[in-house]
């Protein structure tokens, strides 16, 4: 795998799959799933201060590369996020199965005391050979490291690029939503035929495309 990353970070150790939720107050369904999807978890790298030459600033001092190997080619948020909250740090998930991987992360904020709190969706890329997958470090701090990898990882599901990752996540779930909803206007307009509905959908279709507009010219603060 072309993660580019240094020596210094290569942990490989083996996890126990019952450390996740043997303490935890889960639903039997995530337990089930958990228990039935994932085969094996390997702490892959560490990426923090002690194991390679950047600062660690802010809240985020470090970040885990986890290594899942499945037992399917899929995985529930919901184990995922039982991950994420068992440990206080940000997480980038390596999804492997039939001899193919894919990166997986969501945004993930962690208070003083420790506490995990997922921001953002699951951003993820397609199943391609381990010989495809690239992430990079890049950044003066672990926190930008960890911003890049979201970035490298969602791609264009990120539409926006300013210094604030959180802002530029929100911006964009909204952009999605909007275009979701006026492809669905469209498409009801398209297939109505009394002419007083056609045209509330028509001004429908209208207001939300100046939502759009008006978020895509929007600035931090502005």
């Amino acid at each position: 795998m072309n993660m580019k990353f240094p020596d210094s970070t290569y942990f490989n150790r083996k996890l126990p799959k019952q450390r996740f939720y043997e303490n935890l107050t889960i639903s039997a369904a995530t337990k089930k799933s958990f228990v039935d999807q994932i085969k094996s978890i390997y702490w892959e790298n560490k990426i923090s201060a002690d194991t390679i030459n950047i600062a660690a600033e802010n809240k985020v001092t470090e970040i885990e590369i986890f290594r899942i190997n499945l037992n399917q080619d899929t995985i529930d948020e919901s184990v995922l996020r039982l991950l994420d909250k068992g440990i206080p740090y940000p997480i980038i998930f390596i999804l492997q199965y039939n001899g193919k991987r894919k990166l997986c992360v969501a945004y993930k904020e962690i208070s003083s005391t420790g506490e995990c709190h997922i921001v953002s969706q699951y951003y993820h890329t397609e199943w391609d050979l381990e010989s495809n997958i690239e992430l990079e470090i890049s950044g003066l701090s672990i926190e930008s490291v960890y911003h890049g990898f979201i970035r490298q990882i969602a791609g264009d599901r990120i539409s926006e690029n300013s210094s604030n990752i959180k802002y530029d996540i929100e911006i964009s779930k909204q952009k999605d939503k909007l275009v979701i909803e006026i492809e669905r206007a469209e498409k009801m307009a398209w297939k109505e035929k009394q002419p007083k509905k056609k045209f509330e959908l028509a001004d429908r279709i209208k207001k939300l495309k100046r939502q759009l507009e008006s978020l895509e010219h929007q600035k931090i603060g502005g």
